[in-house]
């Protein structure tokens, strides 16, 4: 748990676990393999090269143009992480809580990663 802010590339490489960070710099989660990140707001390109995983953010700088909106979902696991992510963080279970817009990524790569924006 970060309560502050981090520099770019936060979760580089990232292989399983999970990060909860106030806001983080460019490339966060870049090339990132599996794990959670989830930010009140995120610097631009976020998950660049991700291959699986997920980002959560509240807000985010530019898309890569290989990350394809795939629309507005009710699921499950988003009120599950909500709960898991309640008592360690309030404020990142809320806005895991809320309508999120999914966006699909990185397509350069495996593509199976996921970015959960607030809607």
């Amino acid at each position: 748990v970060i309560r502050g802010s981090a520099g770019d590339y936060l979760g580089d490489r990232m292989r399983r676990g999970l990060i909860l960070v106030g806001r983080a710099g460019a490339h966060a989660g870049a090339r990132m393999i599996a794990g959670t990140i989830a930010a009140t707001s995120l610097g631009d390109h976020p998950g660049y090269g991700m291959r699986r995983g997920t980002l959560l953010a509240g807000a985010v700088g530019a898309l890569s143009p290989s990350f394809v909106e795939t629309g507005t979902h009710d699921l499950v696991f988003l009120r599950l992480l909500a709960r898991s992510l309640r008592p360690l963080s309030p404020a990142h279970a809320d806005l895991a809580a809320g309508a999120l817009t999914r966006y699909s990524g990185d397509l350069a790569t495996l593509g199976k990663g996921e970015l959960w924006v607030a809607a």
